[in-house]
């Protein structure tokens, strides 16, 4: 059936669609009106903390070992033996390697046999030292009956009495003055004995006095060389033992001109084993040098430590001038380090510190060895620290970092450093408080490249916009993304 209005229809139509487009027209200008009004900003913010601000300090250093060694041989000769190469890790008091010692050995039988030969020599010595003695005791049982002989025998004995008076007188006299008192003591000597006397001056005294002048200027002159290090002990004992042989000797020539009697006799036997225990001593020291050469053959660690250079090889010469290998110790391992003066300042007192090794993306905690009082040339100070270094995993010659951390600011508040803005008239950061930043004014009291020691009206635990800041506006809406506060 068809409408009795279809004009009326049409334009009702239209004008339901005019409106519907002027509708969503009106709400469309009114929505983008909604959103420019009420514009939210994502931001990201940090937690405002409550502490000391510090400085991180980095010393730049270097390992080294702790001890490093050269060992040289206690002796020149050839190398018969080499029990170690570079790189071996060994203990104190190995052995490294051996010196030749067939010769050594065959001076240690000659030496074991001249002790041997002064030893038998002494044992007789003393066997006649006690017959000496033991003719000089019968003749003073006998001598009561020799003064009732005649005369001429009594005038005889009282000779022979002043003899032996005069020969004891002289052994015992300082035996280093019998050289400026042997003439006096010549004329000193009964009428009928100085004769002789005299002639055995003129023969012996003389020249033994000589001898013994001359062993005493050599004495002298042994004894500055050894005082320098010059000569050995054994070199400067065989000059001294020459001097106390020709005083020996010299005392033994005054005696000679002494009356054959008893006395003498036992004066000439306890030289006489003095003299051989003399040569009992200087048999057993040259045996006793020849067995320290011997252990002196043998070339030992005087520490624990890797080898790092051998310098010679099995059959080579070597000698004491240069050193055989090269040992050195790093358990622990030294860390050293040159600082300034403001670094100075904060090692004061300091036992520990903190070494980082970078190539091996580690840090530890080394123990404060040495720090220097005084600056090196180039005005800087030397710090030592060593490190436990059991596995070797620390090498010598890797750089290191002594970290130290300066207190600039304590008890302050402390933002991050991206949070600031800083502006013609001072710096602000902005709070995130009821999802709207709000501006607060901040005094930098210090700042650093990650935090800054601030002063403002804000509170630890504070939200401090750290991105997106630079586009906000005070009381400006605002949105926290990543769901929660970053705490740098």
């Amino acid at each position: 059936m068809k409408s009795k209005h279809p004009g009326r229809k049409a334009a009702l139509a239209a004008l339901l669609a005019l409106s519907l487009i002027i509708t969503a027209c009106t709400e469309s200008t009114a929505s983008d009106d909604l959103e420019t009004a009420e514009a939210v900003t994502p931001v990201k913010v940090a937690v405002v903390e409550q502490g000391t601000l510090t400085m991180r300090n980095e010393i730049i250093g270097i390992t080294k070992p702790n001890k490093s060694v050269d060992v040289y041989p206690k002796m020149a000769g050839e190398l018969a033996e080499l029990y170690v190469s570079r790189g071996d890790y060994i203990e104190a008091g190995a052995k490294l390697g051996a010196i030749d010692t067939e010769n050594l050995r065959v001076q240690i039988q000659q030496g074991e046999a001249a002790l041997a030969q002064a030893q038998t020599q002494l044992k007789n010595a003393q066997l006649g030292l006690e017959q000496a003695k033991s003719n000089h005791e019968r003749k003073i049982l006998t001598e009561p009956n020799a003064e009732t002989d005649e005369t001429n025998h009594g005038e005889d004995a009282s000779a022979a009495s002043e003899n032996g008076a005069a020969a004891e007188e002289t052994q015992t006299a300082d035996v280093s003055s019998h050289g400026e008192e042997s003439l006096a003591e010549a004329e000193e000597l009964p009428a009928e004995s100085q004769p002789q006397a005299v002639n055995r001056v003129d023969l012996e005294l003389q020249n033994i006095k000589l001898q013994l002048e001359q062993a005493r200027t050599n004495l002298e002159r042994m004894e500055n060389l050894y005082a320098e290090g010059l000569i050995s002990q054994q070199q400067y004992e065989q000059a001294v033992n020459a001097v106390r042989q020709t005083e020996i000797a010299y005392q033994q020539v005054l005696l000679a001109m002494q009356d054959e009697n008893s006395a003498f006799a036992v004066q000439q036997a306890e030289i006489g084993v003095e003299l051989a225990q003399i040569q009992v001593n200087q048999a057993q020291l040259n045996l006793n040098q020849a067995r320290k050469q011997l252990a002196d053959a043998a070339i030992t660690a005087p520490i624990s430590g890797q080898v790092v250079a051998v310098n010679a090889d099995p059959g080579e010469l070597v000698s004491m001038q240069m050193p055989l290998v090269t040992i050195i110790s790093t358990n622990p391992i030294i860390v050293t380090a040159d600082v300034n003066v403001r670094q100075l300042m904060l090692l004061q007192g300091l036992e520990e510190v903190e070494v980082e090794i970078p190539d091996l993306g580690r840090t530890y905690t080394a123990r404060v060895t040495y720090l220097s009082p005084i600056a090196n040339t180039g005005g800087f100070y030397t710090i030592e620290a060593e490190l436990e270094n059991p596995d070797d995993e620390i090498r010598a010659g890797m750089v290191s970092k002594i970290i130290l951390d300066q207190s600039l600011v304590e008890n302050s508040l402390i933002v991050p450093t991206t949070a600031i803005i800083e502006r013609s008239d001072g710096a602000i950061v902005y709070v995130v408080r009821d999802e709207r930043a709000v501006r607060v004014n901040v005094e930098i009291l210090e700042q650093q490249t990650d935090k800054t020691a601030v002063a403002g009206e804000l509170s630890p635990g504070d939200q401090v916009v750290t991105t997106g800041q630079m586009t906000l506006s005070d009381d400006q809406r605002v949105r926290i993304i990543d769901g929660e506060a970053q705490n740098h």
